[in-house]
């Protein structure tokens, strides 16, 4: 099997106690393995009573949360099952998290999440345009009945293709993704239809010659051009907002985030014209930094992308990583507003680790937001690249 990793995976190393908002931390669910849950019940001492005390049971394992923190989190944030009985007992979660791993026949891929803030860190101030390293590694080819290999193989060519995108300069980050929305709606439509023709069509092609299949984007340019599109982005980010506001909440920093973002974004004291102005100031102030969004956006290609090989959904994936990107942008917006010159680099660290653990560490709520994708027009291509020029 293939084993591929960013070229910024082995840069990761946990911080530990330094760490400002520990994964330990946070009031979601620290799941235990079946092997290591009969470990620690089955241990003897005043250890294997505090282990037994402090797991509970529903679909699986996972350990009683204490104040929203993990019980076996120390003072000074340190794992007191790492210190006890050392790294080789402790459960799967732990060990990898933030690492995450997705299967596609032969090829492993494994990357670091978002929620984690020094993988975070190491992920935005990436200088390098992304690439992935591989290795040939021991494990079996995972088999599952939902993989499409030959639809796998032409999305691969196709990332391949998005990445290079990406590392294009005469770009801008919106322009990349309305080409990105505009080839997913055509490779979609071509799958749907079982076009294989069509799909190889596309994968066989360069980024650059992409707008030929792109029906609309001209279209969707021009239109995103007009002078209503300070108030249309307003009302479309609000419609955007309102999709994530209904996942499930799994941390009230993100509870407090989305109130502060309709309370003060998409409130009644803030116009129309005012949201427009101050939005311009915004993309202006922070225009240098735009290569940290471009990170951000390769690395939710790099994790999302190739699940379409097994649900079909490649649209789906492009207005996920939209969706994403403009969810995100208005976040850093509201800090913005909210401190002015003070905004820097640790506020949009803290917001990417708010947003991350609340959007991709439950597959209930990505689920959800597919569902969204599919219903909410808001989601429909040409209102998403009229948002993306707004």
């Amino acid at each position: 099997m293939i084993q591929r990793v960013p070229h910024y995976y082995k840069a990761f190393h946990c911080i530990a106690s330094d760490c400002r908002d520990n994964c330990c931390v946070g009031g979601w669910e620290i799941d235990i393995d079946e092997e290591t849950a009969q470990y620690y019940l089955s241990m003897e001492g005043e250890f294997g009573d505090r282990l037994r005390n402090s797991i509970t049971r529903t679909d699986e394992y996972c350990f009683r949360l204490k104040d929203g923190k993990c019980p076996f989190l120390d003072s000074k944030g340190l794992c007191e099952i790492y210190q006890v009985l050392g790294e080789d007992k402790m459960g799967v979660v732990c060990t990898q998290f933030p690492r995450y791993t997705e299967y596609y026949g032969a090829v492993k891929e494994t990357g670091i999440g978002l929620a984690c803030e020094e993988a975070a860190r190491i992920i935005c101030q990436d200088k390098d345009a992304f690439t992935f390293n591989e290795e040939t590694i021991s494990e079996e080819e995972v088999s599952d009945a939902e993989f499409d290999a030959p639809l796998a193989k032409q999305l691969f060519s196709v990332r391949s293709q998005i990445f290079e995108m990406l590392t294009d300069t005469k770009m801008s980050l919106e322009d990349k993704l309305i080409l990105l929305l505009e080839v997913c709606h055509q490779l979609q439509e071509a799958v749907n239809v079982n076009d294989t023709a069509a799909c190889d069509r596309i994968a066989q092609s360069s980024y650059t010659e992409w707008g030929k299949f792109a029906d609309t984007q001209k279209q969707s340019l021009q239109t995103s051009k007009n002078d209503s599109a300070g108030a249309d982005r307003q009302d479309g980010l609000e419609r955007i907002l309102c999709a994530y506001d209904a996942l499930e909440v799994l941390n009230e920093d993100w509870n407090r985030q989305k109130e502060a973002l309709f309370s003060v974004l998409h409130g009644e004291e803030f116009s129309a014209q005012a949201y427009k102005d101050s939005f311009v100031r915004f993309k202006r102030s922070v225009q240098e930094r735009e290569r940290e969004y471009i990170n951000l956006t390769a690395y939710f290609v790099f994790r999302y992308f190739m699940k379409a090989a097994y649900d079909h959904d490649v649209y789906g994936k492009a207005q996920l990583i939209t969706a994403n990107y403009l969810v995100l942008q208005e976040m850093d917006f509201l800090r913005w507003i909210q401190n002015g010159e003070k905004y820097g680099f640790k506020d949009r660290m803290e917001l990417i680790h708010i947003f991350s653990r609340e959007v991709e560490y439950s597959e209930e709520n990505l689920e959800d937001l597919s569902e969204e994708f599919l219903f909410d027009d808001i989601f429909e291509k040409e209102q998403l690249c009229a948002l993306l020029k707004g």
